[in-house]
């Protein structure tokens, strides 16, 4: 029967490979008798769709600029920079990084993803499952990524490739030239795959498979050259030079360079393109000029969240002097560069023979900047104006809505049982619950903890504890 499902794996949208991967971790416990309560059921077995959710690693370092401080992220670059190597300067990582990782080489060697035409046989395909079991559950993960790292980038790259088209639409035009840009990178690890096929029968399988990845990264990169779109990675300057500052506060400098165009930041030295704009200027001029610019930048946001700003600017009214009050942000870009607080705590100081805010540090006019819509992306810190309340919130690149706004979950009476209302001598905390995809915590008296829970293994989900203790 898995033979014949086996020879529909690239006919079928799926189906097949979802049956037949259920069993994988089953024959590889026991290849002779597989054990059917082994067999993982279709919502839990091997496919696309349980591939983990990175998304939020992506946003991060599109918004941030920062690729190496973070495992997934410095992976990431390869895809998104178009570099050879992400230097990575991580301190340390989580269990949900390593194992989101690791998890991604199923898809590239198990090949889960929609347009993949090309499989191992199903001995590899268990002896492939097995192994990244040992890797997920070995406590080694960080020394197997680091010892395996090109085959990690070639996973990330085809999750990366698949991915954006499929839910990301956003970043997919940001990072990928068009629809033919994901068959030509899949193809590349198509062609690693039919080279996979004998590196898997080997005793060493990780440190072959590492090899041949080793040796096929050099066409991916030639490949991503062609297929996306650059991403120019903004420089955001530690600390401001000695000789910007003096020239930012010269008279009139500043106010001038506010009314002049903005050429958009295309590379790491824009001397050459900010002297066609501003041919009277000398050499520290443009080098101030090159510093504001590429340490300021205004950024737009989806649309969605646009929207959403919007219905929350309706809910205030219509007068047209408090709805600018609301989505207009004041702030003195030469401080902002040159501390390193918030540009929210700033202070200001109204003057009322001018009619104008003030900073109450230089005592420069402020610069207005109005946010619906939009980032402020300050040095490495983004601010936008948070979707529920319309206050300026600094942007992470998950979120619409600021913490005040997020609701919180409500607080659980942990005293009586969530079965029989009795005195509460037991609570677990590893009942899933399925609608929030959290783990729920579940007080229980010491009749149903027992019976339901303490004395067995089960994994429940709040459904099926109910209904389980509701049987008692």
């Amino acid at each position: 029967m898995l033979g014949l499902l086996h020879g529909k794996l690239s006919t079928d949208c799926g189906a097949a490979r979802a049956r037949i991967d259920a069993h994988l971790l089953a024959c590889w416990v026991n290849p002779a008798l597989p054990d059917p309560l082994l067999v993982l059921s279709r919502s839990d077995t091997y496919h696309y769709h349980n591939l983990p959710d990175l998304s939020k690693y992506l946003r991060q370092a599109l918004s941030s600029g920062d690729w190496g401080s973070n495992i997934v992220t410095s992976f990431m670059a390869v895809y998104c920079l178009q570099l050879k190597k992400q230097k990575r300067c991580f301190k340390e990582t989580s269990l949900v990084e390593r194992a989101g990782l690791i998890n991604l080489l199923h898809g590239l060697l198990l090949g889960l993803y929609p347009y993949n035409t090309r499989h191992l046989n199903f001995e590899q395909r268990v002896k492939v499952a097995g192994a990244l079991r040992v890797a997920l559950v070995s406590g080694a993960q960080l020394d197997f990524i680091l010892k395996n790292e090109s085959l990690v980038q070639f996973a990330v790259v085809e999750y990366l490739a698949n991915v954006l088209p499929d839910f990301f639409p956003v970043e997919d035009a940001m990072l990928v030239r068009g629809v033919q840009s994901r068959f030509s990178v899949n193809q590349v690890c198509e062609n690693f795959r039919v080279l996979a096929m004998a590196a898997v029968q080997d005793t060493d399988m990780w440190s072959k498979l590492t090899e041949l990845a080793s040796l096929q990264l050099p066409a991916l990169h030639r490949q991503l050259k062609v297929s996306n779109l650059k991403l120019v990675r903004r420089q955001a300057a530690q600390r401001i030079p000695a000789f910007v500052w003096p020239i930012l506060t010269s008279e009139g400098f500043y106010d001038a360079l506010l009314d002049l165009p903005v050429m958009p930041v295309t590379g790491s030295n824009m001397i050459a393109q900010i002297k066609l704009l501003f041919p009277d200027f000398d050499f520290a001029k443009l080098q101030a000029v090159e510093f504001l610019w590429s340490n300021v930048a205004l950024s737009l946001l989806p649309q969605q969240t646009v929207d959403a700003q919007r219905k929350a600017l309706r809910s205030h009214g219509s007068c047209q002097i408090y709805q600018r009050s609301l989505t207009t942000l004041h702030a003195c870009l030469p401080c902002a560069l040159r501390s390193k607080n918030s540009l929210l705590t700033q202070k200001f100081a109204y003057n009322c023979a001018s009619d104008t805010l003030q900073c109450a540090t230089c005592s420069r006019h402020t610069t207005p900047v109005h946010m619906l819509g939009r980032v402020l992306a300050v040095r490495d810190v983004s601010y936008y104006l948070c979707a529920g309340c319309l206050k300026p919130t600094v942007w992470k690149g998950d979120v619409s809505k600021c913490q005040g706004c997020e609701k919180k979950p409500e607080r659980q009476d942990v005293s009586v049982c969530v079965a029989c209302n009795k005195k509460a001598v037991e609570v677990i905390h590893k009942v899933i619950d399925l609608d929030t995809m959290r783990l729920a915590v579940t007080p229980l008296c010491f009749q149903h903890a027992k019976h339901c829970v303490v004395s067995r293994s089960t994994v429940y989900d709040t459904r099926s504890l109910m209904r389980e203790l509701y049987s008692k």
